[in-house]
């Protein structure tokens, strides 16, 4: 019996540990309601597949060039090696990218999941608006 006097303390105590007060709650409908504001933070603003493409064509262009140039001023062995080391960096840069990509659709697909969820129960900004901070009214 001593144990279960023990446990039901304990449990009693946990309980009035998780209860937040007012000043708590209010900041934890302040941080939901801006939850949209984070959306500049998850979404990309330029497709990284872009950049991926520019740095493939500057590398392309500037290789051929330094190839071109290499008979005056270059020594042509070690142009050759280095043009040929951007090609594979470039591979692997693009490779990346690709991987960059799918995760960053992942990471947006859970960012709308757990805002869609946290509206379920609570009011969320628009960006340009603010609500009211209160739970949603579930009627």
């Amino acid at each position: 019996m001593i144990r279960m006097a023990k446990i039901i303390k304990e449990s009693k105590q946990e309980e009035n540990y998780r209860k937040l007060d007012k000043k708590q709650k209010q900041l934890i409908l302040n941080a939901v309601n801006k939850f949209n504001k984070f959306e500049q933070h998850i979404y990309r603003q330029k497709d990284v597949r872009e950049v991926v493409e520019a740095i493939k064509l500057i590398a392309e262009y500037a290789g051929q060039l330094a190839l071109d140039e290499t008979e005056h001023w270059f020594d042509g062995v070690t142009v050759k090696k280095d043009v040929k080391e951007i090609k594979n960096s470039v591979k692997v840069f693009e490779k990346t990218a690709n991987e960059v990509g799918t995760l960053q659709h992942r990471l947006e697909a859970m960012y709308e999941d757990i805002g869609n969820k946290l509206s379920r129960y609570y009011e969320i900004a628009d960006l340009d608006r603010t609500i009211p901070l209160a739970p949603k009214n579930n009627k």
